[in-house]
């Protein structure tokens, strides 16, 4: 027998699923309850963002703490490795004359190290491809609803040492989850035995640590471990299916032998950048945990690329560190910012990268028409019966395709003959005496010029309760200009709509828009790039969905005038919908309206993505992405389909062929008897 788990020469903690958790089918998502942990704002999760950026301001000095706590343990080699092509080297000379190497398939290892592992001509043996063989690929939707706090009670850590057994002609190249300086301890999380079988059986152990998962402590690296577990859960549970399928034919593992001599132990602090990067602007980017959790709400990560599909952070680390490709396949739907349990604002970096990127190829006439709705909608909509026969021709279709890359298969919004500005300014407002309320209406480019149904419906909607309703001088909210990569452009819309709500604040006003992503621009956006100076306006605006169920329960929102319609709408909620933290919202204000049932359709993005599905080579992606919501609205017996989305709505119907409502059009036909208004 080999030497025994007390000679082995380092600290290393397993947090897998407990005993328990696995009598209770933990893989058939039955988890046992436990204390908080991990979940919304909870004391976990404010020390955790305390403990990352202290973390990475440190790194040099941490990284050193770590290497001399395991100075004098013998039989281990602790290095500094600037570049992935140091790790493989040392690894490839351990590996001799096998050459084959397991993996645990870490975040590290699949972005930074396995191309090079295989272009060096070793086996490479994917551990936890294996360990999930034969799990069915799942999407988000099809999980129960799993708390951060009864995840985390299910999962349990052990201390793992060798028990002497025999071991395997492989070498185990593994990645760490976390490592303390204080005492040279690693931490790995596993949701199989994959991690723990292939330390036991190696004969030779690499383990990989990132500067950036060092933390001071061994309690701060098992805090980092527990949200690790809570928040990457569903992930996992997400990825198991397409990570076994994708695992292919791997070479047969060496058979077992018992052998007798020491296990060589070789431990790397990687850099590769992160130094540079931790005093740059890219800095939080390395406060990552590595749980995930930003790859579930992400609609396009499946086409990042990588050996794990890359997530949006190693995404946008990637780039940052110049090992990137151009960034164009993010949507900037800020999903990713919304799951992250540590804040980092990834679409922050990915909206600077969009901008460098245009700014490096020039004009474009694609990112110029994309990105500036407004412009073509002010010549058009003068001529609007003939633009959109014009737009609806196909020679012109393929014109455009060609000429700006707009998909010739995407039908393009048409223009309505009379504007929401216009409308409004030849309207006579509804007097009412016992008005409280004031609000200066932001309409948004598609309500002002394409669907001016809406814009009516929300006025018509105040009006009739009491809500006196004014519309400011804007310009488009800019999310258009930072998807296509006119950051200036946003900057100069941005300030232009704040001087102008601003002074409808100052005169007493809130601002109400029954747009999602000019929601998520007013409170969010504006906020990133403005800082302060868009806080007034950002704290007074509403949806105005959000808008009138607050008037309901303040009990000043007329209901008993609501005409009753036993039907059934379904209602896709927006991405930005869900970033805003109004997702519910519409549809708690349709259910106001007797006799109609509404069903929220839980089927992830519609893959329009603003201006993502209209480019040429992002159409079929955007449908692809989008499917399952169109099966939804496709297999259910509705009589409306709903969304507060104007992309969401031309993409909803499009791949339907069914007409798509906002909700404030619906309560509108039923303040009208359902004879409805236009």
């Amino acid at each position: 027998m080999g030497p025994s788990s007390s000679d082995f020469p380092l600290t290393i903690r397993m947090m897998a699923p407990s005993p328990d958790a696995k009598t209770t089918s933990f893989w058939a998502k039955t988890l046992t309850p436990g204390t908080e942990s991990g979940s919304g704002d909870s004391p976990d999760l404010r020390r955790l963002r305390e403990l990352r950026k202290g973390a990475v301001a440190r790194l040099p000095e941490l990284a050193e703490r770590f290497s001399r706590a395991l100075a004098d343990r013998p039989g281990v080699s602790v290095r500094f490795a600037n570049s992935p092509a140091e790790v493989v080297e040392a690894v490839a000379a351990l590996a001799e004359p096998g050459r084959v190497v397991a993996v645990n398939k870490s975040g590290v290892l699949a972005t930074e190290l396995l191309g090079a592992l295989t272009a060096r001509g070793l086996h490479v043996i994917d551990t936890y491809g294996e360990s999930a063989s034969g799990a069915r690929e799942a999407a988000p939707w099809t999980l129960p609803p799993l708390e951060p706090a009864e995840i985390a009670a299910s999962f349990g850590v052990e201390a793992w040492a060798p028990n002497g057994g025999p071991r395997r002609n492989l070498v185990a190249l593994v990645g760490v989850s976390a490592a303390a300086a204080e005492d040279g301890s690693t931490y790995f999380l596993q949701h199989f035995t994959n991690i723990s079988a292939l330390l036991e059986e190696a004969r030779a152990i690499v383990l990989v640590v990132p500067l950036d998962k060092i933390v001071p402590t061994p309690g701060e690296a098992l805090l980092q471990l527990r949200v690790m577990a809570s928040h990457g859960l569903v992930p996992a549970l997400v990825e198991i299916g397409r990570r076994a399928k994708e695992a292919g034919i791997v070479p047969p593992a060496p058979p077992l032998r018992e052998v007798s001599e020491e296990r060589p132990v070789q431990i790397f602090l990687l850099d590769h950048g992160r130094s540079d990067l931790a005093r740059g602007e890219g800095g939080d980017l390395l406060e990552c945990i590595g749980c995930r959790a930003c790859v579930v709400p992400c609609p396009t990560h499946r086409y990042f690329g990588g050996p794990t599909r890359q997530n949006p952070r190693e995404y946008a680390l990637g780039r940052l560190l110049g090992r990137g490709p151009d960034v164009d396949l993010c949507v900037l739907c800020n999903m990713c910012y919304a799951a992250c349990p540590v804040g980092i604002n990834i679409p922050r970096h990915l909206a600077t990268a969009k901008a460098a990127d245009a700014a490096a190829a020039g004009p474009s006439l694609q990112r110029f028409l994309l990105g500036n709705p407004e412009v073509l909608d002010k010549l058009a909509a003068p001529v609007a019966p003939l633009a959109n026969l014009a737009l609806s021709l196909r020679p012109l279709r393929s014109l455009l395709e060609r000429c700006a890359g707009i998909a010739r298969e995407r039908p393009l919004p048409t223009f309505a003959r009379e504007s929401f500005p216009v409308w409004f300014g030849k309207r006579r407002p509804i007097p009412d005496r016992r008005s409280r309320r004031r609000v200066a209406f932001y309409a948004g480019c598609y309500t002002n010029f394409n669907d001016p149904r809406v814009g009516r419906a929300a006025v018509r909607v105040l009006e009739r309760n009491g809500v006196t309703v004014q519309y400011p001088p804007q310009r488009c909210c800019g999310v258009p200009h930072l998807a296509n990569g006119r950051k200036d452009a946003a900057v100069a819309v941005a300030r232009f709509n704040l001087k102008s709500l601003a002074d409808a604040v100052a005169d007493g006003c809130d601002i109400v828009t029954t747009c999602t992503t000019c929601h998520f621009a007013l409170t969010k956006e504006y906020r990133d790039l403005l800082g302060a100076e868009a806080e007034a306006v950002a704290s007074r605006t509403f949806d105005a969905s959000e808008y009138l169920l607050a008037m309901h329960r303040a009990g000043d929102l007329d209901v008993r005038s609501l005409s009753s319609r036993p039907a059934l709408a379904l209602h896709h909620t927006p991405c930005h919908a869900r970033v805003g933290h109004l997702a519910g919202t519409a549809p708690r204000l349709m259910r106001l309206i007797p006799g109609l049932e509404v069903q929220e359709v839980d089927r992830g993005c519609c893959g329009m993505a603003g201006t993502f599905g209209m480019k040429r080579q992002h159409y079929a992606r955007s449908m692809e992405v989008g499917a399952p919501v169109f099966d939804a609205f496709r297999g259910a017996h509705a009589a409306f389909a709903t969304t507060d989305c104007p992309t969401c709505t031309l993409q909803i119907s499009h791949a339907t062929d069914r007409e798509v409502t906002h909700p404030l059009v619906l309560l509108d036909r039923a303040y009208g008897g359902w004879l409805g208004h236009e």
